[in-house]
């Protein structure tokens, strides 16, 4: 498989400050309701990895022990208090560890240090069977490139009509990331080739990727999508991919931020825990990182920011990345174990130390996003949600949009389940959002739509240094919305 290499498409239309005009939605959390994953052992389990769903029915967990890598799959459905959630199926790997795992609505992907393997979790002999498809990396080290992360999206459930696709990306060595492609129509069967997403600078390869992530189907088409990677050094990078013509280069990166500003004090205290590419209301892409910043860290906190791209030699929106406001002024915690933007674009969830926590997104006067302060207790629930280590934290969240309402279940490494519901009057779910419409140059959306202006017009003044930089590099001092 091959691809074009471009800046980001979202970035083609013209240079402009934009403002979004987003309703003030208020959340009210009620109790939550607290479970647990049988682990199957009366010892204590540390899970590597957890992911759930898209339905949200499922649960997978892997845990390696000695020299046996393990998956099991938990069926989520009703819960309810102090619930045991018992094993559906589980799979053993001998003598392989275990880094990640991946899971749609069909197919289970696991990620060893040698290799992929590809199993269909709706068929009930699957883990008895041979798996779908198995990618080898050959022996770690020796081909220069050893994976460390992986993500995956699907198109439809095969149970739809028509035919279907799925992608799976890895991430690994030389901030390198694999997108592999599969399609359906009798079985699944993967397409040729790979594409490769790297950076240009080789200055920029001296790391690995280890958190990556799918832009959500309202910013995708069917081989249009974006990726985004975060590498052990804490830089974000966004990739834009397209796979619909044959005779292209590798892709290269198409934006990067380093969330390190000030290299004097200690960069390796701190960490990106997530990074939720979203498309807001009027459906500008927009990426949400959430931070652990440890006393003393050198990164910036959580913050959202606008991935629009713009020409190096034309003025960008891209210094509308906004620091999310302290918990003190009712905001977000300093430290975040992970997060996620709702589908719709109107809410962020963040797990942190004892609590979840939801917050509204509302539109900055500089442009942009931020979150909508909220000093009441409306907007959290108590957790007993928390990092497994310092370097693995396991976390997953699944969000599940009503109209009115939202359905919120995470996960942690050691099992802990907590499912709430919280009632947003008049909130939309995303299906239900007004569609962009754009004539010639201009955007007309619907009340929830951005106010777009000229470039040039002033709505704020930022300034964020000589080190901001566009296409391909880093920037540092982003803006703070804590006041």
């Amino acid at each position: 498989m091959s691809a074009r290499s471009s800046i980001l498409t979202y970035g083609q239309r013209r240079a402009s400050v934009l403002v979004e005009r987003i309703p003030p939605y208020q959340p009210l959390v009620r109790t939550p309701i607290k479970a647990k994953l049988d682990r199957c052992t009366r010892l204590p389990v540390r899970y590597e990895s957890t992911v759930i769903s898209p339905s949200g029915s499922l649960i997978a967990a892997c845990v390696n022990d000695g020299k046996v890598g393990v998956v099991r799959l938990y069926s989520v459905t009703e819960l309810v208090n102090n619930q045991k959630i018992r094993v559906k199926s589980t799979l053993e790997l001998r003598k392989e560890r275990i880094l990640d795992v991946a899971l749609s609505d069909d197919l289970l992907v696991i990620l060893t240090f040698g290799r992929i393997l590809v199993y269909e979790h709706t068929d009930p002999r699957a883990f008895e069977n041979r798996p779908v498809d198995e990618i080898p990396f050959g022996v770690p080290g020796q081909d220069g490139w050893t994976p460390q992360s992986i993500s995956m999206h699907q198109a439809r459930p095969v149970t739809t009509q028509g035919q279907t696709t799925a992608r799976i990306v890895v991430g690994g060595e030389r901030n390198e990331v694999r997108v592999f492609t599969y399609s359906h129509l009798y079985r699944w069967n993967r397409r040729e080739g790979r594409a490769e997403l790297f950076c240009s600078d080789p200055l920029e390869r001296m790391g690995s990727i280890r958190l990556v992530g799918f832009s959500p189907p309202s910013l995708s088409q069917s081989d249009q999508f974006m990726v985004v990677g975060v590498s052990t050094a804490n830089h974000v990078y966004c990739w834009s991919v397209d796979l619909r013509h044959d005779n292209s280069p590798l892709i290269e990166c198409g934006w990067k931020f380093d969330s390190n500003p000030d290299r004097g004090k200690a960069a390796t205290i701190g960490r990106i825990t997530s990074s939720t590419l979203f498309a807001s209301p009027s459906g500008k892409p927009y990426l949400f990182c959430t931070v652990d910043q440890r006393g003393g860290s050198a990164v910036v906190r959580s913050f959202i920011s606008p991935i629009e791209m713009s020409n190096p030699s034309q003025p960008s929106i891209w210094d509308q990345l906004r620091v999310l406001p302290h918990e003190t002024e009712g905001g977000i915690a300093r430290e975040v174990f992970h997060g996620t933007a709702t589908p719709n674009g109107l809410f962020l969830v963040a797990v942190e130390e004892n609590r979840i926590r939801i917050l509204a997104i509302q539109g900055s006067y500089q442009g942009g996003l931020t979150c909508r302060k909220n000093l009441s207790n409306d907007g959290y629930c108590k957790s007993s949600l928390i990092d497994t280590d310092e370097d693995v934290s396991a976390i997953s969240i699944h969000v599940k949009e009503y109209y009115g309402r939202l359905e919120i279940v995470a996960v942690d490494g050691r099992g802990h389940v907590i499912a709430l519901k919280t009632n947003i009057r008049d909130m939309p779910p995303a299906s239900a959002l007004p569609t962009p419409v754009t004539r010639g140059d201009q955007q007309v959306v619907g009340s929830t739509g951005p106010i777009e202006l000229n470039a040039g017009s002033t709505v704020g003044e930022l300034d964020i240094g000589e080190s901001s930089r566009r296409s391909g590099s880093s920037a540092s001092g982003p803006t703070d919305e804590s006041g």
